[in-house]
């Protein structure tokens, strides 16, 4: 009598363990630093780009050199590449904030709007926050100071359904 109510439990309480072993993934936080982890390899390899963990997104750091040409506010074909890998790193957009900093206030923000355009072109204005000129420079690459822009995404919901 005890075997049969032990596996009557049993056969009643697998279903839920395998539904909750299979739903489990990482918090979209983790997931979204992995992705861009993932994406920005080389060019974190190369020192030409810094990502690190917040803990409601990323943020992600880029040397001016990497995405300007000297003395110019226009995105380098560098640049725009590292800008579409991190574009294309973002997990559903709907759930993100995109704040475009400029940590060395270089040409009085062109920069920093330069890049914030570019997030608008590929319909991602919705997401963007305000711009913030001389923020606090992040750390890159061995602890080092990275002087430029500064993209930091947060995680803040799931998608709003659209009426």
């Amino acid at each position: 009598m005890m075997r049969f109510q032990a596996r009557r439990l049993v056969a009643l309480l697998a279903p839920l363990f395998v539904v909750a072993a299979c739903s489990w993934e990482p918090s979209s936080p983790q997931m979204l630093n992995d992705r861009m982890q993932a994406r920005l390899a080389p060019e974190i390899a190369a020192g030409q780009v810094a990502v690190q963990p917040l803990a409601a997104g990323t943020q992600v750091a880029i040397p001016e050199q990497s995405l300007f040409s000297p003395g110019s506010a226009q995105l380098s074909d560098k640049g725009r590449s590292i800008l579409t890998y991190v574009i294309q790193a973002l997990l559903e957009p709907t759930m993100l904030t995109i704040q475009v900093a400029d940590a060395s206030d270089s040409l009085q923000g062109a920069r920093a709007a330069a890049v914030a355009q570019y997030f608008r072109d590929h319909s991602l204005g919705q997401q963007l926050q305000p711009t913030v000129i001389g923020t606090e420079v992040p750390v890159g690459p061995a602890g080092t100071p990275v002087q430029g822009m500064t993209i930091t995404v947060n995680v803040v919901g799931p998608p709003v359904a659209s009426s």
